[in-house]
């Protein structure tokens, strides 16, 4: 069979075009917030002097995958800064994430029939030399993680803020 002299150029260019693709490694939606929370009751030194309070942010990350993907997420990026992170399966239909400070509503994540909802919650800062190659991500989180024995990262460019809690 011979194949036609303008069959490979356009053969060339869909080859080029599927393969610089982005892989998505079973990972259809992600969803970034983070939290501000506040000090409850403040321990006061004798004679009434308070102890530093320490205001305290917590990231969050909803993860949505389809059913067989299963990523092993083990650190995460924000702002520059390296964190662990701790993975746990969602089971129920639908999660109620907090309520937005933007738009004081809450906010509810239901995954499409048929995929997963994970939850990865940032953890302990990482010292030490953590690298991350894409930096071009400043504002969101990169999630670091392996799928299928290689290497991935997904990024988030942004990240919502819920609206603040205060400790008990």
């Amino acid at each position: 069979m011979r194949v036609q002299p303008a069959t490979l150029p356009i053969l060339f260019i869909i080859t080029f075009v599927v393969g610089c693709m982005p892989a998505d490694y079973g990972v259809k939606h992600s969803y970034a917030y983070y939290r501000v929370v506040y000090p409850g009751n403040i321990p006061v030194r004798i004679p009434g002097v308070a102890r530093e309070s320490v205001i305290d942010t917590t990231t969050s990350v909803y993860v949505e995958t389809t059913r067989k993907a299963t990523p092993v997420w083990d650190t995460a990026w924000r702002k520059g800064i390296a964190y662990s992170v701790s993975t746990v399966p969602i089971t129920e239909d639908s999660v109620n994430v907090g309520i937005s400070k933007a738009t004081s509503q809450p906010v509810f994540i239901k995954p499409k029939q048929g995929n997963r909802l994970w939850l990865v919650s940032l953890g302990d800062k990482i010292t030490g030399t953590v690298r991350l190659d894409e930096q071009q991500n400043t504002t969101g989180v990169i999630l670091g993680g392996s799928y299928r024995n290689k290497r991935i990262t997904v990024a988030i460019p942004n990240t919502f803020e819920l609206q603040p809690q205060r400790r008990p």
